[in-house]
């Protein structure tokens, strides 16, 4: 399945030690706006336990409703005792096909992750500039900067 991680989670896949990773409270996953790929992870968040929404609203596999889900770009919820995953179809300043491209594949135990390029991420979130995205970029901004930079081998993220 398609998809690249976005967000505080997205970041921390970057982190190079414990001392900079970031706390947040949900992992986002982009998904194309696309009605299949979209009941796809629907339907494995289900088996998984989830319960899921979009504008505070109950999503099942319904092809109307995945349709209208996609037409208005809402976002879906999937919650299970205190975890939370996001399924955005947009970003602000971001393509989904563009960070498809250049995502980056990371190897968490096993399971191999695609995150989206970290400079994406931050700019994202400046451009949301939500109260909470702003507080993120100011608490973190030392920790983000180390890494922004290039890691010891030679990579930029």
């Amino acid at each position: 399945m398609r998809y690249v991680i976005v967000g505080a989670f997205g970041a921390n896949l970057y982190a190079r030690d414990a001392g900079l990773i970031v706390r947040t409270m949900d992992c986002d996953l982009l998904l194309p706006a696309d009605p299949l790929i979209l009941g796809r992870a629907i339907g494995v968040l289900r088996k998984l336990g989830y319960s899921l929404d979009a504008v505070g609203e109950p999503v099942n596999k319904d092809s109307d409703l995945l349709r209208g889900i996609v037409n208005s770009r809402a976002c879906v919820r999937a919650r299970k005792k205190g975890s939370s995953i996001d399924l955005p179809l947009e970003i602000k300043g971001c393509r989904f096909n563009s960070l498809w491209r250049r995502h980056r594949r990371v190897d968490a135990g096993g399971v191999l992750l695609r995150v989206a390029p970290l400079r994406d991420i931050l700019r994202s979130k400046k451009l949301t500039n939500r109260p909470k995205d702003r507080l993120f970029l100011a608490t973190y901004q030392d920790a983000l900067q180390q890494l922004l930079r290039p890691s010891p081998r030679g990579r930029r993220s």
